[in-house]
């Protein structure tokens, strides 16, 4: 299509001049965001074709659900473009906005936002964001397995801070992978500690790992995994003893990116587990084709499984699924002696959730690691409970 400018001449004679031409998936005409003034240059279609409208409030719905830095940078320059055509009006008027924003809030919380962006480079400069420890249990005989490292981040003014706030923020300035490595030097650290006390407690610990958190975001980056290697290497942890975690919404939407990384960490060593499993709409051809060894099965399937409800058939079915592609499976968010009693009775391999133990720092890891009693199934269930679901 073209892009044409029409003058009228003196004597009432249509001048025409091609201002641009544009192809499929071009984008034409200004933001109508800017302002409402008519324009005087037209659109004429070389061919057929179909516009898309892009309309001012479906901008405006978009603007306002950006991130608020994004948000205040684009009215800045929203606000200067009309602030430059006010400018150039012949008529001398005065500008139309200012080159200042008029929503304190927004500026508040892009304010706010990028305060927490430079207290989280502090935090992993002094390694103040650390892993706290939640434990996983083999489930048929109650030792305890390994643990699942959590970031947690204590800010020494504004006090506990969730993982839902801080990640993203690292996400969105791109340094969530300096988190991973970050929990990754305290964990090569904390290793040692645990496997010393597990010696001790042999009869009750066994085969003793630990899960590590990966964003979707540094999934397709080998150089991670060069670096996660060259940290246990220096620490001198087998690699075996650390399994990578990532959700199965990021490795479906990043499914071309990730194959040939987390090949290179299992070809490393490392283990690899599907958290959040039954949430990301994967297929089991998505699911066998990642190089992953476990499956984490989304507590929002299982909690509730001892009611024998829906929940009980689907998680028998992703149980099955792992089986036949040899993965082993863990269970999250366990909180009830009937939920556990049912997934030991479907032959889950490990369980995870308040029912075994919440996360906690080293110290209290280690603790838990040196006092921790195994049990049989009998044992186990009359530790979680007598309420018991039979599964056929």
């Amino acid at each position: 299509m073209q892009i044409v400018l029409e003058r009228i001449g003196a004597e009432s004679i249509s001048v025409e001049r091609v201002l641009a031409i544009r192809g499929p998936g071009d984008i034409v005409g200004e933001m109508a965001i800017i302002d409402h003034a008519p324009r005087s240059a037209s659109v004429r279609a070389l061919e057929d074709c179909v516009i898309l409208p892009i309309t001012a409030d479906q901008l405006e719905r978009r603007m306002a659900s950006a991130n608020p830095i994004v948000r205040m940078v684009l009215n800045v320059i929203l606000n200067r473009f009309r602030a430059t055509l006010s400018s150039l009006d012949p008529d001398g008027g005065a500008p139309a906005a200012s080159f200042f924003l008029q929503d304190q809030r927004l500026v508040d919380a892009a304010a706010d936002e990028l305060r927490l962006e430079r207290d989280l480079d502090r935090a992993l400069e002094r390694e103040e964001i650390i892993p706290y420890y939640q434990p996983i249990v083999r489930l048929h005989d109650g030792a305890l397995a390994g643990f699942e490292a959590l970031a947690r981040w204590n800010h020494p003014i504004r006090g506990f801070i969730p993982p839902s706030t801080f990640v993203p923020a690292l996400e969105a300035c791109g340094k969530s992978a300096e988190l991973t490595l970050t929990c990754m030097r305290q964990i090569v650290r904390d290793l040692p500690l645990m496997l010393g006390n597990a010696l001790s407690n042999a009869a009750n610990v066994e085969g003793l790992k630990v899960n590590l958190n990966v964003s979707g975001h540094d999934l397709g980056d080998m150089r991670l995994i060069d670096r996660l290697t060259a940290i246990a290497d220096q620490a001198g942890v087998p690699t075996h003893l650390v399994h990578l975690e990532l959700t199965e919404s990021s490795l479906v939407q990043n499914a071309h990116r990730t194959t040939g990384v987390l090949s290179a960490a299992r070809e490393r060593g490392f283990g690899v587990a599907i958290d959040d499993f039954g949430t990301g709409y994967s297929t089991m051809v998505s699911v066998q084709s990642t190089p992953a060894t476990v499956l984490k099965i989304d507590r929002s399937f299982v909690q509730g499984v001892g009611d024998g409800g829906i929940n009980l058939p689907l998680v028998e079915n992703m149980l099955l699924l792992a089986s036949s592609l040899g993965m082993q499976v863990v269970a999250e968010g366990i909180e009830s002696a009937a939920d556990a009693n049912a997934l030991i009775d479907l032959g889950c391999d490990f369980g995870q959730g308040y029912a075994f133990g919440r996360a906690q720092p080293i110290e209290q890891s280690v603790a838990l690691v040196r006092r921790w009693e195994r049990a049989d199934i009998a044992a186990w269930k009359r530790r979680m409970g007598d309420t018991t679901v039979s599964v056929a």
